[in-house]
């Protein structure tokens, strides 16, 4: 059934998708003034230690910037059904999920950098991404934003002693900023960096511990754009994420409503489960949203079978594993 009707297979079949949707829209609007109201600090919605015991984590890092606040949306309204189907089909059990939200440290946003607890409760994660997280709809004027900062942040503060590789998906359309500011990762996050770092340097000790994807909303663009046309920027900013954490690893997609399903087939590339995703993807949508999928997840996937080109896949290149020199 396609994603107008809603679901109706496991437990969600009662779910009210488009009032959920609705739900997260109206309180992603208020969101920020209601924080401020409440005197709620960067200090308060940051856990110094982001600790799960779960064999499989997934970390979703959102960019909160104007741009991008739709984004999160589809992802708390199907809460149920993203939860349900990660434990079930790819994470296993125990599964559970943090989100990082991030904003523009240079810019003065007041919520640059938020990161809430771990959880495998499908009311937590719609509190978390309704009421808690911040979307302060700021960032600046230029083609950057803080993501390195989340990445840092990972690197020094996730603490995840059970899994081999946690997973970590930004969502953004910009890129990071080239530099750290140890005074801003000093006052944010409470860690003292010895030296001065590169966001590269960070990066690189992140995806040594940790499988790092992006999906990517092409520079300028929205969900109701049919022109196609490319900005300038955007292949400056999907160059510099390439260098950061490879081609393979990027997913470029303009419609937030197939931002779930992106997910799904990010998880069955990092738990071999390629070939359950694609068909399942195609038993729940129609031939037009799944297509929508696959050609976003195609530098991830690579050419399948019944896409009428064999043999053509990506390589995906799987980390090491080798722990990284620590920056403290």
């Amino acid at each position: 059934m396609s994603e107008s009707g809603d679901y109706t297979t496991r437990n969600w079949e009662k779910v009210d998708f488009k009032e959920a949707r609705k739900v997260y829209d109206e309180t992603a609007t208020r969101s920020y003034h209601e924080a401020q109201k409440r005197k709620i600090t960067n200090k308060d919605l940051l856990v110094p230690r982001l600790s799960t015991r779960a064999r499989q984590p997934l970390i979703i890092v959102p960019d909160f910037t104007g741009s991008m606040l739709k984004w999160p949306g589809p992802l708390c309204a199907k809460a149920v059904f993203a939860l349900d189907e990660m434990k079930e089909a790819y994470l296993g059990a125990d599964a559970e999920i943090a989100f990082v939200g991030i904003g523009d440290v240079y810019a003065g946003d007041k919520y640059p950098l938020q990161a809430r607890p771990f959880t495998g409760d499908v009311e937590t994660m719609k509190h978390q991404l309704n009421d808690e997280l911040v979307k302060e709809g700021g960032g600046g004027s230029g083609l950057q934003e803080s993501y390195e900062m989340a990445a840092l942040y990972l690197l020094h503060c996730l603490e995840a002693p059970n899994a081999d590789r946690p997973i970590v998906i930004f969502f953004g359309d910009e890129e990071p900023y080239s530099y750290i500011s140890n005074e801003q990762v000093e006052e944010l996050i409470g860690v003292k960096l010895p030296k001065r770092i590169t966001t590269k340097e960070v990066f690189k000790q992140l995806m040594e511990r940790c499988e790092v994807f992006l999906i990517r909303k092409p520079y300028g663009n929205n969900a109701n754009d049919t022109t196609n046309i490319i900005h300038p920027e955007d292949k400056q900013i999907r160059a510099t994420w390439v260098g950061l954490i490879g081609e393979d690893r990027i997913c470029d997609l303009s419609n937030p409503d197939r931002v779930v399903d992106v997910i799904f087939g990010i998880l069955a590339q990092a738990t071999d489960k390629i070939a359950y995703f694609r068909e399942e993807i195609k038993g729940r949508q129609t031939a037009a949203q799944a297509a929508e999928v696959f050609k976003a997840l195609k530098t991830i996937h690579g050419d399948q079978p019944e896409d009428g080109v064999a043999g053509e896949v990506v390589k995906h290149k799987k980390n090491s594993g080798k722990k990284a020199k620590p920056l403290i």
